[in-house]
């Protein structure tokens, strides 16, 4: 008997977890929650997790708008870091060009805030706001 009261209350731990909206960005290219935990926490919380997103969004969005006028000796955050790599990777065939690293991590950034526009749009939408 105390083992499926474990199991039930572990069960019931998990279902809380994975329903609490995310605070990090969760959605992926169709702003649309991007993996089954974002998923079920969308259905479970509706408005609640569509607010987080709007929140974790306009971070990003921030992060990235204060990474304009900065080079590249002050990478450190996670989304930089990520910039970094992806402007490195599409870079590959000029890896000793600083111009065109420095290029690709442009497009990169131009592309992410038109993605970050887009889903702030529909995130606001679903969180009513």
């Amino acid at each position: 008997m105390s083992g499926r009261v474990m199991g039930i209350v572990a069960s019931v731990a998990v279902a809380i977890w994975a329903a609490l909206p995310p605070g990090d960005v969760a959605l992926d290219d169709d702003c649309r929650p991007a993996d089954p935990v974002a998923q079920f926490s969308a259905v479970v919380t509706g408005g609640w997790f569509w607010s987080r997103q709007v929140t974790a969004l306009e971070e990003e969005q921030g992060h990235l708008l204060a990474l304009v006028g900065r080079g590249p000796q002050h990478l450190g955050t996670r989304l930089e870091e990520r910039l970094s790599r992806l402007a490195e990777r599409e870079a590959t065939a000029s890896q000793g060009d600083q111009a065109e690293r420095e290029a690709a991590a442009q497009r990169y950034r131009t592309r992410r805030m038109a993605w970050l526009g887009a889903c702030l749009d529909e995130a606001r939408r679903r969180a009513g706001n």
